[in-house]
């Protein structure tokens, strides 16, 4: 009977270690879920703190990236506004508070005290300055750029707007036949019966196929 007994006990105590090594194996698996995520953890708190680095640093550098840019770009436009006005003693200057301003023997006038063509100029040289720094744009408009020119500014600004680069396409809205010589294509618009129409033979050149600069001249 004792003998019984004792083999009973022995099957309940090797019933309960097999139970024991069931949960010590699923301790181990859970623990080992534990370090994964923690290892998880750990790389998602260095991977937040990188990002708000990231981000503060960004942030920072926000000022001075505009600044670069702002020099690139007001050099751009001082080089192009040069080659505008025909005259490179006067430099052009676009200021961090984003103002057109003309330097020449240590006067400074800023946009609003220019005369109408040295702003046409201006704002031109800095159009095109933007045009060729900042934008991915295959095509460039301007539309009446000679407005408040004299004849020789009107002609440094049409070849200048020739000597563009980087563009598909240069469309040119103009009154006056500036911009009609080196073009690879001139439409010519007039007033017939009281509407707009395309002139043909006789009157000016017509479309050209796959022009890389045109203009459109509005006659009276």
């Amino acid at each position: 009977g004792e003998v019984a007994t004792l083999q009973e006990r022995l099957s309940q105590a090797r019933q309960h270690l097999t139970d024991l090594a069931a949960r010590i194996a699923e301790g181990e698996e859970r623990a080992q879920a534990l370090a994964t995520l923690q290892a998880e953890h750990a790389e998602l708190v260095a991977s937040q703190s990188l990002l708000a680095y990231g981000r503060d640093t960004i942030k920072e550098a926000g000022p001075y990236v505009t600044r670069a840019l702002l020099r690139q770009i007001s050099g751009e436009a001082n080089a192009i506004f040069g080659e505008i006005i025909g005259d490179r003693a006067i430099r052009l200057v676009w200021s961090e508070e984003y103002d057109i301003e003309l330097h020449m023997g240590g006067h400074m006038r800023t946009f609003a005290q220019l005369s109408g063509g040295e702003q046409m100029s201006a704002a031109l040289a800095l159009r095109l300055a933007l045009l060729r720094t900042l934008t991915r744009s295959a095509l460039a408009i301007f539309d009446e750029p000679t407005q408040n020119m004299d004849g020789e500014r009107r002609a440094n600004l049409a070849e200048q707007i020739r000597r563009v680069r980087g563009f598909e396409q240069l469309l040119v809205i103009s009154h006056d036949d500036t911009f009609e010589e080196g073009l690879d294509a001139v439409i010519a618009i007039h007033k017939a019966g009281g509407e707009s129409v395309v002139a043909g033979d006789g009157y000016a050149p017509f479309l050209l196929p796959s022009p890389p600069l045109q203009a459109v001249f509005g006659g009276a």
